[in-house]
């Protein structure tokens, strides 16, 4: 077995090779053991995990675990990027916006006050995508206008 100076270990032939990785796998038959690194520090650039032999395995084991491991924290909070966005109502902007020319930068704020959010980088995707999906609001020269 190859090593680094971090201790971790590649495997010189595969525990799994009878595994059909192109069906779904059962992650209950895959185990690592407590001295390599298997499911845990899987990063394919590594020069260590190239020459493993389980490293498609590894990859698999460790996206199941990352995204568990996301599942467990989003229960606690909430990610800048998944703000309370999804309660803001495009009706309710289009008749904010209707009446008056209103500046971006207005809207960009009351996106903020609607979503109960200081995250401006997810308000102004979230703009960008409203007028690309409306044809009836559309900016001008730093103005948002509703046709």
């Amino acid at each position: 077995m190859s090593t680094n100076a971090t201790g971790r270990v590649a495997r010189l032939e595969s525990s799994y090779s009878e595994i059909d990785l192109t069906k779904p796998v059962d992650l209950s038959e895959v185990t690592g053991t407590a001295e390599d690194c298997y499911g845990v520090e899987w990063d394919i650039r590594s020069p260590i995990c190239i020459i493993c032999a389980d490293n498609e395995m590894c990859g698999i084991v460790t996206a199941s675990k990352l995204r568990a491991k996301v599942k467990e924290i989003e229960k606690v909070e909430k990610y800048l990027d998944v703000s309370c966005l999804k309660e803001v109502s495009t009706e309710g902007v289009k008749i904010w916006l209707s009446g008056k020319t209103r500046t971006t930068g207005e809207l960009i704020e009351k996106i903020k006050e609607l979503g109960n959010t200081a995250d401006e980088v997810a308000v102004v995707e979230w703009i960008k995508r409203f007028i690309k999906n409306d044809d009836e609001v559309y900016t001008k020269s730093g103005e948002v206008h509703l046709r």
